[in-house]
């Protein structure tokens, strides 16, 4: 807009608030911003001259010069606002805001709108409810530890049940090692008259058929098993026949340095026969 149109709209703004307000008249009216440039001054003191039309300035910058006085009115509102700013506290500054609405309303950092508000209440109940789950699954967790503590205290306690299961059944083995020991010492105990006459019956039998050699002697039952070689094959059953009672279960042939030999498993019974023990 042209300056004049400009100040035209301002005055038709200030006489239709005079109307609306019930203003019979104005006493007083300050020029300041843009109004200055645009000549205001003359051309409303010109429409109120009955009123006291002057350029807003501060009283601590009050001056009588125009020139300077127009500088400072031009730039009143800005310095004013830049004052109550820095001195928040002042009492002589009015409670007044003349920054736009939009602009106010960005300075309301903590301003939430409805979906906001939404959203904040979302956010709320899913922090609870995930916190909820938590505490929940942590008494599980707590829950499956103590079981899992009882478990391995069962389990150590049967691994000791199956330790002195398994040295039990090693003892029970060397005792019965020791039982067979036993009874094969008392077999070989049997009596050492016995046995002298045992070996006695042999050696005279060996002598008597001759070429006769004994490499194994062992009890077996109530019968003494007899394992030797035999130069000819016609003196092992001599051999039965002179230990009276001794029975040959195998011969088989064999050959010693190119020289044939027969070796011979038999039967011989612990006691010598009456007849025997008598002469």
């Amino acid at each position: 807009l042209e300056p004049s149109q400009a100040l035209q709209m301002l005055l038709s703004r200030i006489l239709l608030e005079q109307d609306v307000s019930g203003v019979p008249e104005l006493s007083r009216l300050l020029i300041s911003g843009e109004c200055v440039r645009m000549g205001a001054l003359p051309f409303f003191r010109s429409q109120f001259p009955e009123a006291e039309v002057d350029y807003l300035v501060p009283a601590i910058l009050r001056t009588e010069e125009e020139e300077e006085k127009a500088k400072l009115a031009a730039f009143a509102v800005p310095i004013a606002l830049a004052w109550k700013a820095l001195d928040l506290k002042n009492p002589m500054f009015f409670p007044t805001n003349l920054l736009p609405e939009h602009v106010r309303e960005r300075q309301k950092v903590y301003k939430v709108a409805w979906h906001g508000l939404l959203l904040l209440s979302f956010v709320c109940a899913s922090v609870l409810l995930l916190l909820w789950q938590a505490k929940l699954q942590n008494e599980r967790i707590h829950e499956a530890q103590k079981k899992l503590d009882r478990i391995e205290a069962a389990i150590f306690e049967a691994e000791k049940g199956l330790d002195a299961i398994g040295r039990i059944d090693s003892l029970k083995k060397m005792i019965q090692r020791y039982k067979d020991e036993e009874t094969f010492m008392d077999t070989l105990g049997l009596g050492t008259s016995q046995w002298s006459s045992i070996l006695e019956r042999l050696a005279r039998a060996t002598h008597e058929t001759g070429g006769i050699w004994f490499d194994e002697l062992s009890p077996s039952g109530g019968k003494i098993a007899l394992s030797g070689v035999a130069s000819d094959r016609d003196r092992i059953p001599k051999l039965a026949k002179r230990l009276d009672g001794a029975t040959v279960l195998q011969v088989t042939t064999e050959e010693v340095r190119g020289h044939p030999v027969y070796r011979f498993r038999m039967l011989l019974p612990i006691s010598e026969p009456q007849g025997r023990q008598g002469s």
